[in-house]
């Protein structure tokens, strides 16, 4: 696919995701949305066969597909897009530190990687033709293998950066946007992409994916690029955005096992996941902000073991069960007290009865 019809998504999406860094220290979540988007488990939608969603996407059969050279390695996958609501998708929408991704698959599974690659802009006096390159390797992630049929949870620390856009006048200044990438590193596994339901969804990959490839990070040369509109990734991750990222991050990362919290006999069961020991206090809230500052639903203490799942179960209060009793699935904030960090973890959590 022609490099062009990408590169101006990419120059949209970027120029948002740079103005919208929220002003005060937070966990922002972004990709795409794991409870709404189906696993593939689509046939002949791995990296051997190549170029396969051309097929996909004009609803023909899997035949006569453009298949890069060494396509045989592994492959690597971003996405986003932009809707009535703003841009979405994997670029990081503010400087920070990603603490957790989120990956959903079908029934094949295999060994994957979760990369950032880097998208640079830079205007040309024009503000509708900037100048934005295709993505450079920035840093290597970690390898995991996802649990078939399911949503892994991945616990990170990943560095990320979306610089302010240059004014349009302003043709020097160079300015980064960093994306989480998946790298699916057998040929035979099924990329976890998606349909999506966006009113401008797109999506670039790498054949073959860097670590095939022996690219060094961070890489001075952009990687070999495809692109088309239509799908997504099926991954979602939590960006740290306190500027004392050291606090949040490294051994300590804490994020989600899943998304959802069953609620029985009063307790809320809510699966966390920390990337080193850790011990502290949770504490449910609800998800707007400014009613979180003063209203709780119910708080509990906890301790785990590096890089295991973990059960907590979070005792409601009387605000806690009154509002699982008035509904059904109810999205709150479990806010993340760490034993020795100085600032707090959010995270989206839907309590479900």
């Amino acid at each position: 696919m022609p490099r062009l019809s990408i590169a101006v998504a990419l120059s949209s999406v970027a120029l948002l995701a740079a103005t919208a860094s929220p002003a005060a220290a937070a966990t922002v979540t972004f990709g795409a949305d794991l409870e709404q988007v189906p696993a593939n488990n689509t046939p002949g939608t791995a990296c051997k066969d190549g170029t396969w969603w051309n097929a996909v996407l004009l609803g023909l059969p899997l035949l006569g597909n453009i298949v890069p050279a060494n396509a045989q390695g592994s492959c690597q996958f971003s996405s986003g897009g932009i809707n009535a609501s703003g841009s979405f998708g994997l670029a990081a929408p503010a400087t920070g530190t990603v603490t957790a991704a989120r990956v959903k698959v079908g029934n094949i599974t295999g060994p994957m990687r979760i990369n950032v690659i880097r998208t640079l802009f830079q205007q040309t006096g024009n503000a509708a033709s900037p100048s934005v390159t295709t993505p450079f390797l920035q840093a290597y992630g970690p390898t995991f293998t996802p649990q078939a049929n399911a949503i892994t949870t991945v616990p990170l620390s990943l560095p990320v950066r979306a610089q302010a856009t240059p004014d349009v006048n302003d043709t020097g200044t160079v300015a980064g946007t960093d994306w989480l990438a998946l790298e699916v590193l057998s040929p035979d596994v099924p990329v976890p992409l998606a349909l999506s339901s966006g009113a401008a969804a797109f999506f670039f990959a790498a054949f073959p994916g860097p670590t095939a490839g022996g690219v060094p990070a961070p890489s001075p040369n952009a990687l070999p690029n495809y692109g088309a509109l239509g799908l997504q990734v099926t991954m979602s991750a939590d960006l740290s955005t306190s500027e004392t990222t050291g606090s949040t991050t490294g051994a300590a990362a804490v994020g989600l096992g899943r998304s959802t919290a069953s609620v029985a006999s009063g307790r809320a069961l809510l699966d966390l996941v920390c990337q080193g020991d850790c011990a502290g206090r949770v504490t449910l809230t609800p998800a707007a902000a400014r009613a979180a500052k003063s209203t709780s639903y119910g708080r509990a203490t906890f301790s785990g073991k590096a890089g295991k799942r973990f059960r907590v179960r979070v005792k409601l209060n009387a605000k806690g069960r009154a509002l699982v009793r008035r509904k059904r699935t109810a999205k709150v904030r479990a806010v993340v007290a760490l034993n020795g960090v100085a600032t707090t973890t959010k995270l989206a959590v839907t309590l479900k009865r």
